[in-house]
């Protein structure tokens, strides 16, 4: 009887050699798997189950979920460890510059990881391997396939020593007074509260795409006022890229405009411009008959007739 246990990554003919002939990646990131099983899997992104009848779960999807959550606990203990004297929002914020997308997809691409994943011809024909999005995804699956292949240990060492190059950065500009690259999201908190704004919620305003390459986008929204909109490969993603279109709005429309217009000055009177009328009950003023005034011509100062 034929098993209906769906096939395991890994084995032909379901999954293909990594790019470049690489069977061993993992050596590249010195560290050896006990299940390289767990390893591969961490490549395989959905499309190429998509397209091979494989389900959705043998995809590194459910890895990356459990990666995201190791790599925060190991990155927090870490900043908590060694900078004794920051306070919560210093080191909440340096935690989301480390964590956050871009960084993680530097750290993918550092690891080989855009040339070792296993993604579907579409994925691949439009370049999907390399979106940050797409990486940082990766990078989290193999974070997880190292914690459940050795343990929390074993996965802190493996963080701590392939992104010691962030995580100094970080904890010496913070250790010197400086300040880490600030989350968008937490800048227009900042910015917002500031201002006596209530704090930004984001709600997804759409989502396009497949399965394995979905487009969100999302609204930033303020007392009821869409602030801000951005789109991204992640939620996570497009959030930050709404509250980035919202502080660059909100903080161009409250700059004083520095080149305002020149003032106008009045117009000249007209040599031969009528005196306005008197208010009714006030005498009409003498005509004006071309010569001074009396008082003037006696005293010299007036033109003689």
């Amino acid at each position: 009887m034929a098993s209906s246990k769906p096939p395991v990554i890994g084995s032909p003919p379901s999954h293909p050699p990594q790019r470049g002939g690489r069977e061993d990646g993992a050596s590249l990131l010195g560290f050896r798997f006990r299940d390289p099983g767990l390893f591969r899997r961490a490549l395989v992104h959905r499309s190429y189950c998509n397209e091979h009848n494989l389900d959705a779960t043998e995809s590194y999807e459910r890895l990356e979920f459990l990666g995201d959550a190791v790599l925060e606990l190991t990155v927090s203990a870490h900043l908590y460890r060694q900078l004794p004297d920051a306070d919560e929002g210093q080191l909440t914020k340096a935690r989301a510059s480390l964590v956050q997308g871009e960084t993680l997809a530097q750290v993918a691409r550092r690891w080989g990881l855009d040339e070792l994943l296993v993604v579907g011809r579409g994925v691949e024909a439009s370049g999907g391997r390399n979106q940050d999005s797409v990486l940082a995804a990766a990078a989290e699956a193999v974070i997880a396939a190292v914690y459940l292949d050795q343990g929390l240990e074993a996965a802190r060492e493996f963080i701590t020593v392939n992104m010691i190059d962030e995580m100094a950065a970080v904890t010496l500009s913070l250790s010197k007074g400086g300040t880490p690259p600030e989350n968008p999201k937490s800048r227009l908190q900042e910015y917002l509260q500031g201002q006596g704004r209530p704090a930004p919620t984001y709600r997804l305003a759409h989502r396009q795409g497949p399965d394995h390459n979905p487009v969100f986008s999302v609204e930033a929204v303020s007392n009821g006022e869409i602030i801000g909109e951005g789109q991204g490969g992640k939620k996570s993603d497009a959030e930050r890229a709404a509250a980035a279109a919202a502080l660059t709005a909100l903080t161009t429309r409250a700059e004083p405009d520095k080149n305002p217009p020149p003032a106008q000055s009045p117009p000249a009177p007209r040599r031969d411009a009528q005196p306005p009328a008197p208010a009714a009950g006030e005498p009409a003023p003498p005509p004006h008959t071309g010569r001074a005034p009396r008082f003037l011509r006696r005293l010299g100062l007036g033109k003689r007739s």
